[in-house]
């Protein structure tokens, strides 16, 4: 086994010689123990001194920790029982690959120590938000030192599993070299705000981030709207009993904002006019450096130099972070110094931003407060002289209108403020219930001045009219909408009652909230577009045809005419509906069933995106429906007229149609149809429903449905693939429900982030959708 040389000599009276396995391990420091004796050291036993680059490369095969199947993996290096770095973890993933992006290396400067310790560990965890408990150990591997010294590349290890977990734990791969000047610096860089932050600079310039400052590092940077809402039960300062309180707030030591104050009251509300919105846009390692935001409540005395202190709240770097956007929260006010214990309560609304609303905040441009300057530009954005208000609206539908023509109406809308025309949509022909979009101009902004507009009682007019070529057009309805309703709303549906002559019960349907920047720039583009359908956002209008209605097809008597089945060499095959691959015409004209059932289940070759949502997809692929029954009986001739089956998807506030497969009572939808949607969902409880219906053109009447079924997707386990066959039924309510025939679908769901999918969750119900579809029959 070889040979180990040693020197030894005679220990003094004040030292101790270490046992020899310390010896072989190099295990020896000079150094006083707690009881005075010294240690003996082997000045010879380290090598020279140098500076190693250390990488973490990867790994691979790790422990799943997670529900998923999954983990979320970090790496932390350690030498001794001491933290020297950290990385950031890669999610869902048992096979992550680290890069610089993950904050992956490292330089080693002290040889010496790693030598005292006997290598370095490289543990492996899985990363979990404090909102669902601690990080779990996946496994970890001590590097001797002499290979960390003498290692010129990468080297994969095996990871030692923790305890109760077997024997496979995976494998790491880390790559070291010797450290340039250029790695130096780049080191001392990365770690000076995270070194000064934790405070655990070494002597060696090594920086240690243990896992709270991990997970602070880890987090995005966020851009926040801060807005004092209002104070209750402050301290009275004055001789009356009351107060002239205002709102100092302070980041870093340093006052960075100050409300207005609000004169003689214990109970102040603030609002756009006494300044009370500050951005507050700063790194998130920044922010918890600084350790969050104080504000400070004072009484405004023009009298005297100094300003009474009311009380302060300190808003902690975590609490702010994790505000739930456009929510609002109630502090307690901590009492100056000699003042009572009860000073009052402060409510501060937070809102996160994006980068373009708060560009649009900076530039002017209306954000949620409102607020509004004047563009240069001659366009849509331009806000003319004494306005600081823009609002979007939209005209979304009309319900019950009366028949101005014998069985229906024209209907238009046309808008008024004051005595000027401002906005007039497009004649929708033959309808009771006209439905709004881009193409037919359901959307239009305005430019007021804000305290005016709130003062009017008519803000706008909505006049609903019948178009007529004739003569003069009917008035069909009309209502007045204040200034202060269309100031006031968010952006939700507004369900108006109609003034109609003959006392119908009509609604006109709106949409209004303050336009953002992307909105003025969107409506400046649609105007520019208006002449040309073909091109620009018109072309949306034109995608929402193809997702809500099926293919054109040829009418049933060309259909009953073209053979639907032959014979290839004793195999029977059946016509491909609607149409064959358009990549494999001559080979998927004609499928026998077994080829069918085998092309069904292909991936599918084009996915549609459709939904608002940003927490996570949907995947479905609607893959075929078997034991419909025949609603076309007597519709055609002979056996050949069947039910012409397609599927409707409808999930929050988005639906989709399938294809249409005619004639056929277990319809495939193949890879190459329109069968595949990836849906954005918004909520976490949100349901998906399918439904299978038989198409039918305008002559006879609306498309008949076969059966319905509901998936409940926070039941579904993510990034888990499914492959369903669930029965069709035509209602949800008979205790004796009948099958009609099932429908099979793959699906799966993934989540962007579980905390986002833990926040929607807080918001149930989950709002009411609508869907705007191109005709009631839809």
């Amino acid at each position: 086994a070889g040979f180990v040389t040693i020197s030894y000599r005679s220990a003094a009276d004040n030292e101790v010689v270490c046992s020899p396995s310390k010896i072989f391990s190099g295990v020896f420091h000079k150094e006083e123990d707690t009881n005075g004796t010294k240690v003996l050291v082997d000045e010879n036993a380290f090598p020279e001194d140098k500076d190693i680059l250390i990488e973490i490369v990867s790994c691979r095969n790790l422990l799943a920790a997670d529900k998923t199947g999954l983990s979320d993996p970090y790496v932390k290096v350690k030498v001794g029982t001491k933290d020297l770095h950290t990385t950031k973890h890669v999610l869902k993933s048992l096979n992550p690959a680290f890069s610089s992006d993950h904050n992956n290396a490292l330089v080693l400067s002290n040889v010496r120590d790693m030598y005292l310790a006997g290598g370095l560990t490289f543990k492996v965890k899985d990363y979990d938000p404090g909102i669902l408990g601690g990080n779990d150990e996946l496994g970890a591997i001590t590097v001797p030192s002499s290979t960390i010294y003498e290692l010129n590349g990468e080297k994969e290890f095996h990871l030692s599993p923790p305890k109760g977990h077997g024997e496979d734990a995976g494998f790491i791969t880390i790559r070291c070299r010797d450290a340039t000047l250029g790695d130096k610096e780049d080191w001392k860089m990365r770690k000076s705000l995270i070194g000064k932050m934790v405070g655990k600079v070494d002597s060696h310039n090594n920086v240690a981030m243990p896992d709270d400052i991990m997970k602070c590092i880890d987090k995005e940077d966020k851009i926040f709207l801060l807005e004092i809402v209002s104070c209750r039960n402050l301290l009275a300062s004055d001789k009356t009993g009351l107060s002239d309180p205002y709102v100092k707030i302070k980041y870093a030591e340093k006052t960075v904002h100050e409300t207005k104050p609000i004169h003689r009251t214990v109970n102040p509300v603030f609002t756009k006019d006494t300044k009370n919105s500050y951005i507050l846009d700063v790194p998130t390692m920044d922010l918890f450096q600084k350790q969050g935001l104080q504000l400070k409540v004072k009484d405004h005395d023009p009298l005297f130099s100094k300003n009474e202190g009311l009380g302060t709240v300190d808003v902690s770097a975590d609490e702010l972070y994790n505000f739930i956007s456009e929510d609002s929260k109630e502090f307690k006010i901590d009492p100056p110094s000699g003042k009572s214990d009860d000073a009052g309560y402060l409510t501060l609304k937070c809102t996160i931003l994006t980068e373009s609303e708060r560009d649009a905040h900076k530039r002017g441009l209306l954000n949620r407060l409102g607020i509004q300057a004047k563009s240069n530009s001659s366009s849509i954005s331009s806000m003319p002289d004494g306005c600081d208000l823009t609002l979007l609206i939209e005209i979304v539908s009309c319900q019950n209108l009366p028949k101005a023509d014998r069985n229906s109406s024209d209907p238009y809308v046309k808008v008024k403020m004051g005595s000027k025309d401002i906005h007039k949509t497009a004649v929708i022909s033959k309808t009771c219930d006209p439905i709004y979009t881009i193409a037919t101009g359901s959307l239009f902004i305005i430019h007021v001045n804000e305290k005016e507009f709130r003062e009017n009682e008519v803000g706008l007019e909505f006049k609903v009219k019948d178009k007529d070529t004739v003569s003069k057009s009917d008035e069909l309805g009309i209502v007045r909408v204040s200034g202060k309703a269309l100031c006031d709303a968010a952006g939700e549906r507004m369900p108006l009652p109609l003034d109609c002559a003959d006392g119908s019960e009509s609604l006109l349907n709106l949409r209004c909230r303050p336009a953002t920047g992307y909105d003025l720039k969107f409506m400046e583009y649609a105007a520019q577009h208006k002449k040309d359908p073909n091109a620009g956002f018109l072309s949306v209008d034109k995608r929402l045809d193809i997702l809500l209605k099926p293919k054109i097809r040829p009418s049933k008597t060309l259909l009953m005419k073209e053979k639907d089945h032959m014979e290839d060499n004793g195999i029977e095959k059946f016509r491909v509906r609607p149409n064959p691959d358009p990549a494999r015409l001559a080979q998927t004209k004609w499928l026998s069933h077994d080829e069918i059932q085998s092309e069904s289940l292909k991936p599918s070759a084009q996915w549609i995106s459709i939904g608002s949502g940003d927490i996570g997809y949907v995947f479905v692929e609607v893959i075929g429906a078997s034991g419909l029954p025949n609603l076309d009986k007597g519709l055609g001739s002979g056996k050949s007229d069947k039910t012409d089956a397609f599927c409707l998807l409808v999930c929050e506030n988005c639906c989709a149609k399938t294809d249409i497969i005619d004639n056929c009572l277990n319809p495939r939808w193949l890879p190459w149809m329109q069968r595949a949607f990836r849906i954005n969902l918004d909520h976490a409880s949100s349901d998906l429903f399918l439904g299978i219906f038989d198409y039918d053109d305008g002559l006879s009447g609306d498309h008949d449905m076969i059966g319905r079924v509901p998936i409940e997707l926070s039941g579904m386990v993510p990034n888990t693939e499914y492959l369903l066959t669930l029965p069709l039924h035509a209602d949800s309510f008979s205790s004796e429900r009948k099958s009609n025939g099932t429908i099979t679908l793959r699906i799966r769901i993934e989540y962007s982030a579980c905390r986002d999918v833990v926040l929607s969750s807080l918001k149930y119900p989950p709002p009411q959708p609508f869907i705007n579809v191109k005709a009631k029959k839809d």
